[in-house]
């Protein structure tokens, strides 16, 4: 079974989304390369951010708050500290993944991102949570393990914002996506995500 980064639109025991064929791991802006596995702190166990409230997320699911995402592309190449900052956020999330723990997971995720993905145009999504929480959570199979491969190409579109391009692999398939996340309080959330391209391709 193929393991992705983020929750898929009907939330189990498994997540997914359409993560997208890697492209080669040349940057043209800063990368940072992190070791894959257990070793680079995205095993189960190192999913350690408090969670959402589910009934926090179901209200925000009611009452979505407007996109504030400035366009994408442009900006300039991000500093060093926010780099290591939003890789942070990124590895914790592959962590989260790995450990199938959605409110785990969706504390990454920003107010925004979790009302439109709860909202109307996803009614039945919410109950599926509700549901997958009466279960203990499963971490994921080894195969199935998602390692965190790079984080480069980030850059700062406006103030509060950046764009990073991430690679993740499992045993069978490496993927790329192009994230925006914001900044938040202290942390950096994720607000949305694209694929690269749209095939995944095997593992080196």
């Amino acid at each position: 079974m193929k393991r992705t980064l983020f929750p898929s639109l009907i939330v189990g025991c498994v997540w997914a989304i359409g993560l997208a064929i890697a492209a080669p791991a040349s940057s043209a802006a800063q990368a940072t390369p992190t070791t894959t596995g257990s070793a680079g702190g995205t095993d189960a166990a190192s999913c350690t951010i408090d969670p959402r409230a589910f009934d926090a997320i179901a209200d925000l699911a009611s009452t979505p708050p407007a996109n504030s995402a400035p366009p994408p592309g442009g900006g300039e190449p991000a500093d060093p500290e926010t780099v290591t900052a939003v890789t942070e956020t990124i590895r914790m999330a592959v962590a989260c993944a790995n450990a199938n723990d959605p409110l785990r997971s969706y504390a990454l995720f920003t107010d925004r991102y979790l009302g439109e993905r709860f909202g109307q145009e996803h009614p039945d999504d919410l109950g599926s949570l509700y549901a997958a929480l009466s279960r203990e959570p499963t971490p994921a199979d080894e195969a199935d393990l998602l390692a965190l491969v790079e984080v480069r190409d980030v850059t700062m579109p406006a103030e509060g914002w950046v764009e990073a391009v991430v690679v993740t692999e499992n045993r069978a398939t490496r993927y790329v996506d192009r994230l925006v996340l914001q900044l938040v309080g202290d942390r950096w959330l994720i607000d949305s995500w694209s694929p690269v391209d749209n095939e995944a391709t095997p593992a080196a």
